[in-house]
């Protein structure tokens, strides 16, 4: 929505500053159902959408108000925030008992730096970004996965990196692990570089079933693994994520009653199929970066909000598309050649038109230089 209708994005975000000040709680809602706000599931998700608007200059609310409100969420006490353990947590760096929690916290932490450092705001900016380091905190190398601390610094009890639970909401340690999403460099360096990442990952989805249901590992009917798949671009092998997401795209989605593999939740499920099937993916809200992946047809035209950028549309187009040819031989980007494997939000609110050449053995060369991978928290592009 935030090419198509910008229009919708500004009344989203004016609706949820309007709920904080009326309630009189000052912080922001989630999960809203049956015109009520549950409160259920995990993180700040209205400071992501705030941040990623405000990113791609989609600026039309009040900005103070709407950034005292991500920061009262993020950094407000006890029975002021809906975190939960917040005082806990901005003492000591996670909150007991929860992986979850703990890895959303960071990424949000880290909007809120974005946000701050955006407004001028250093010592706030300075703060959260310390605050965005705390998934560090839960990594356990005896165990090789993130685990749950007690609230005296000790790790609870371990049943394994696939037992549900332990900490980890709707998942396990292994599947919640890969959420670090604002620094996927900071957490390929946690497992030991580029190459054991890029092993951990293809065993991941190697032990997944080819319906990609409900299981332990690439567990596609439910949303924490979501980003897993272009997690491959940021190690120097984007053919492993364009292998990986036409076989969801394939597999995990049918023309059927039943032709979604999990819960649609709040629409996650089918955006993540239209963004794949366009060739792209949002790892981390708020960066202004898409991830390419592998796209589902020959051509796509996206008409941008005409209202708010110069013009109306970008598309895509994939030359030698099939469903046996999953893999980018080369990319363009109007009309240049195009060495990475991740484009600007940028790029495409601009207008023009994004080229792929589609095969059916990846291209091992294609977008593997270190001056090619994405920006990370940790590293920029060009990092070695």
């Amino acid at each position: 929505m935030t090419l198509l209708n910008t229009t919708m994005i500004n009344d989203e975000i004016n609706s949820l500053v309007t709920l904080a000040s009326t309630s009189r709680k000052g912080y922001l809602e989630r999960w809203e159902i049956m015109n009520s706000y549950s409160g259920c599931m995990d993180g700040d998700p209205a400071t992501s959408v705030i941040l990623d608007a405000y990113s791609k200059g989609i600026r039309g609310f009040d900005v103070e108000k709407a950034y005292a409100a991500c920061r009262q969420t993020a950094a407000g006490p006890n029975g002021s925030t809906n975190r939960p353990d917040n005082d806990f947590y901005m003492q000591h760096g996670y909150v007991p008992g929860q992986v979850s929690w703990t890895l959303d916290n960071a990424y949000f932490d880290w909007c809120m730096a974005n946000l701050a450092a955006s407004l001028g705001k250093t010592e706030d900016a300075n703060l959260f970004s310390t605050r965005a380091t705390n998934y560090k905190k839960l990594y356990d190398p005896h165990v090789g996965s993130m685990r749950a601390k007690n609230a005296e610094g000790g790790g609870i009890p371990w049943l394994g990196k696939t037992a549900f639970g332990q900490g980890c909401t709707e998942s396990n340690p292994l599947q919640q692990t890969w959420f670090v999403p604002h620094d996927v460099a900071g957490l390929m360096e946690l497992k030991g570089g580029a190459e054991e990442f890029s092993r951990q990952l293809e065993d991941f989805f190697e032990k997944t079933p080819s319906s990609f249901g409900w299981n332990d590992y690439y567990n596609h009917a439910n949303e924490p693994v979501h980003h897993v798949p272009y997690l491959f671009v940021y190690a120097g092998k984007p053919w492993l994520t364009q292998r990986w997401v036409r076989r969801i795209l394939t597999n995990a989605y049918h023309n059927d009653v039943n032709g979604i593999c999990g819960n649609d939740d709040v629409g996650q499920m089918s955006a993540w199929y239209v963004l794949g099937a366009m060739g792209f993916y949002s790892v981390c809200p708020g960066d202004g970066i898409y991830i390419l992946g592998s796209p589902l047809f020959s051509r796509i035209t996206l008409h941008l909000d005409e209202e708010w950028y110069k013009r109306a549309q970008f598309t895509i187009t994939a030359e030698n598309q099939a469903p046996d040819h999953p893999y980018i031989q080369l990319a363009k980007l109007n009309g240049k050649p195009l060495s990475r494997a991740w484009i600007r939000h940028s790029e495409i609110a601009v207008g023009g038109v994004l080229e792929f050449v589609m095969g059916p053995e990846p291209n091992k060369d294609w977008a593997t230089r270190s001056v090619d991978l994405p920006p990370s928290m940790s590293a920029s592009p060009g990092r070695v």
